[in-house]
């Protein structure tokens, strides 16, 4: 059976990824790979990757397994010939990355990275005023967000989710690395940074569940992150300190204001469901494999993402 598509791992954003692959993109084969061999949706399903690989010959797979193992499947994906979409973070662990990277120019396949934060209306809006010199020089910028981890799947044991398990990867620097990806994409290369993070809380799992981090970046500005699992109401955004005056961006309500001392502007941005952000990023992997384009999250910028959360986990005992 020759198939398009594999998908690996069927969690939460794995499901995700196979209902938007049958009703946005029919015209492409789906097959999963899971530990347990269970149906979903009438797909062919494996329990072995490699025998998959072998009896389907896809051009495509999506990784969505636990963060931990991420590297060690896109490697075997990757020794085959296929184009691979990682579900953030790229890995846990940096040591077999440089070996992927090989794999991947040896075999001139794409490889991208799931940041869909990166096709978010309002995180291109705000990029879009930088480069436009909007704000004028900005001297800082400060990204949060929180959301008790409970409450994101109500109807599981937050205990036994992949967040709460540290030899799965879980923990706010990994599961909450998006607001680490955007503002490098946002402010460019860090030049310092210093990092607390703990597990302070009562919750009932092995992994931190805070984390508050203060970057410098090469170009001057000033950085801070804040990442929990402890809010019990989500929030989201980011504010940035600017010469010409102060941006400020709620991804919960999708408001965004330039305030000074003399308006207060609403910014008009494109407002979009939140199931349309992995549209367009698997529109957006499928396009640049079938034309040729380079990918700009790909495994590089993972990369590079996942080297900086290394520094700040050893800038902590954790």
């Amino acid at each position: 059976m020759k198939l398009d598509c594999i998908v690996c791992g069927i969690g939460s954003i794995g499901t995700r990824h196979v209902n938007n692959l049958l009703k946005y993109f029919p015209e492409k084969k789906v097959g999963l790979v899971r530990r347990k061999k269970i149906s979903y949706k009438n797909l062919p399903v494996y329990d072995n990757l490699e025998k998959c690989i072998e009896e389907t010959n896809p051009k495509y797979i999506l990784i969505c397994t636990p963060n931990s193992k991420h590297i060690e499947i896109a490697i075997k994906a990757a020794k085959k010939g296929i184009h691979l979409f990682i579900e953030k973070p790229l890995d846990t662990n940096l040591d077999k990355v440089p070996e992927l990277i090989k794999i991947i120019k040896e075999k001139n396949i794409k490889c991208m990275i799931g940041f869909d934060l990166r096709f978010h209306p309002g995180i291109l809006k705000i990029k879009e005023l930088i480069n436009q010199n909007y704000l004028g020089k900005i001297y800082s910028i400060d990204c949060q967000v929180g959301q008790y981890l409970p409450d994101w799947q109500p109807n599981k044991d937050y205990r036994e989710s992949m967040m709460a398990k540290k030899k799965l990867g879980g923990g706010v620097l990994y599961d909450l690395i998006h607001e680490i990806d955007y503002i490098t994409y946002l402010c460019g290369d860090i030049k310092s940074s210093v990092c607390y993070t703990n597990h302070y809380s009562d919750l009932e799992i092995e992994t931190n569940d805070m984390a508050k981090i203060l970057l410098e970046f090469k170009n001057g500005i000033l950085g801070y992150i804040h990442l929990d699992f402890l809010q019990r109401e989500y929030s989201r955004g980011c504010k940035i300190i600017a010469e010409k005056g102060t941006l400020e961006w709620n991804f919960k309500t999708n408001e965004m204001f330039f305030l000074n001392k003399n308006c207060k502007k609403k910014i008009e941005y494109e407002i979009i469901e939140r199931n349309e952000r992995y549209i367009r990023e698997l529109k957006y992997f499928f396009n640049c494999v079938e034309n040729n384009i380079d990918i700009e999250q790909n495994e590089l910028v993972g990369y590079n993402t996942l080297k900086i959360v290394d520094l700040l986990k050893r800038q902590k005992v954790i």
